[in-house]
């Protein structure tokens, strides 16, 4: 079984190429998860059983000062819950015997009963208040990996690695693995220029504030740019003069236009990251307001010369896209294949 968390759809994109190696190898697999994750996972795999299994349901401040209190004053509702997953493991395993279950960032999806690996890039806390406030967050969040049978972390631990000390701190879980690099995307072309590609993902209300910005400074730029929205509904397509909006674009669909995009517009989450990666895409990269991690993946990108961070306060896309341009060629050696050693390491 495999439930990813549900803010944004990130954590469930990643997990796109572990289910099609499983599926690849024979085994028999649910899905697990609410709202916008279990739509992508229906038009992603529809023979697929899937498992309704509330989410966090964690929501976003319009404002960047307030992200940490409005994460803060949410951790009762978190809490429950991970409490929540772990009565509903504990009835699911009455009727299934799954031999493994794959959570990404769903701390309750543990048992004694079943081997369970937890997948996450996030081992350090930058919350931005501070060392005493990071370490006492960081000793928390390993009391529950450490409940896993083992981490697993989609980034490399020395050579080539990504996300810094956010997935390479000095100390560690007690289990952990690194992984590799995680992406759906398959590069089908090589193209340098294409239109625009415009990602957005995150949970509202950033996401449609972000939208909006874009959408008032594309018109003007009248530039051909494929937009989109990140949000797993039926398809809308609208077409303007230069604009093609969609809600959503299967795998194989958002391959093509990134393949041929000559740069990408989107959010710093690690998912996006690590697809630009793999399909050798320049990037302006746009944290959420307020959320430490996206800055410092960001901020990361651009000091490897993979991307251009701009603030969502200050999104000048006439001056971003320029710089993207002026990027270097990017080259990259990154493995995206560690995940099949694992799982054949794990017994699956």
């Amino acid at each position: 079984m495999i439930a990813p968390l549900d803010w944004g759809l990130g954590h469930a994109t990643r997990c796109i190429p572990i289910i099609k190696h499983l599926l690849e190898h024979g085994n028999e697999i649910s899905l697990a998860g609410e709202g916008s994750v279990i739509s992508l996972f229906k038009k992603e795999f529809p023979e697929l059983i899937t498992l309704p299994l509330r989410g966090y349901r964690v929501e976003y401040s319009k404002y960047k000062n307030f992200f940490f209190i409005s994460i803060l004053m949410q951790v009762p509702k978190i809490l429950l819950a991970i409490l929540h997953e772990q009565k509903w493991l504990s009835k699911q395993l009455k009727k299934t015997s799954f031999d493994l279950v794959i959570s990404d960032n769903r701390y309750g999806l543990h048992s004694i009963k079943v081997k369970s690996v937890l997948i996450t890039h996030q081992l350090a806390i930058i919350s931005g208040k501070g060392p005493r406030i990071d370490s006492l967050l960081q000793w928390f969040l390993y009391k529950q990996i450490n409940k896993f049978h083992s981490c697993w972390i989609p980034d490399n631990e020395k050579e080539n690695n990504i996300c810094g000390t956010l997935s390479n701190p000095i100390k560690k879980p007690l289990r952990y693995r690194y992984i590799g690099l995680l992406s759906r995307l398959e590069n089908k072309i090589v193209s340098k220029d294409g239109p625009i590609l415009v990602m957005l993902s995150g949970p509202e209300p950033q996401r449609s504030i972000l939208e909006k910005i874009l959408l008032d400074q594309l018109n003007e730029l009248e530039q051909k740019t494929v937009f989109v929205r990140g949000i797993p509904s039926p398809n809308l397509l609208v077409s303007t003069r230069f604009i093609e909006i969609h809600n959503y674009l299967d795998t194989e669909q958002l391959s093509e236009a990134m393949s041929h995009a000559s740069v990408v517009i989107c959010r710093s989450g690690y998912s996006s990251v690590m697809d630009l990666i793999k399909m050798r895409k320049r990037a302006l990269l746009i944290p959420t307001p307020g959320q430490t991690e996206q800055l410092h993946l960001g901020l990361q990108m651009q000091k490897k010369g993979l991307g251009i961070l701009q603030y969502q306060d200050a999104v000048y896309l006439k001056k971003g896209l320029l710089d993207c341009k002026n990027l270097p060629e990017i080259q990259t050696n990154m493995n995206f294949n560690k995940i099949e050693k694992a799982l054949e390491d794990f017994g699956i």
